[in-house]
C-alpha cells in the first residue's frame, strides 16, 4: 500500500469543521449565539484558515470567528 503525501492545511480544516459543528449545534440546543476562536503561531496557517472561516465555514454557521496570529508570544488579531 502505497503512501499519501500529507496536507496539515486540509486536516485542520476537517478538524475545524467538526469542531465547528458542535459548537453550532450545542449553541442551537442553548439557544445561544456561539464564537470560536483559533490561533497559531505560523502566519501561512492563520492566513489560511482565517480565509477558511471566512470564505466557507461563515456561509453554512451563524458563528462569531476570531482568528490570531501568535508568534513569539504576541497575540494579534487577523482581519
Amino acid at each position: 500500500m502505497g503512501g499519501q503525501a500529507v496536507n496539515p492545511e486540509n486536516g485542520k480544516k476537517v478538524a475545524i469543521k467538526e469542531f465547528v459543528k458542535k459548537v453550532n449545534d450545542y449553541g442551537k440546543y442553548l439557544n445561544k449565539k456561539v464564537k470560536v476562536g483559533f490561533s497559531d503561531d505560523d502566519l501561512s496557517t492563520v492566513q489560511h484558515v482565517y480565509r477558511y472561516m471566512k470564505n466557507e465555514l461563515s456561509l453554512n454557521f451563524p458563528i462569531d470567528f476570531y482568528v490570531y496570529h501568535t508568534k513569539d508570544g504576541i497575540k494579534k488579531y487577523v482581519q
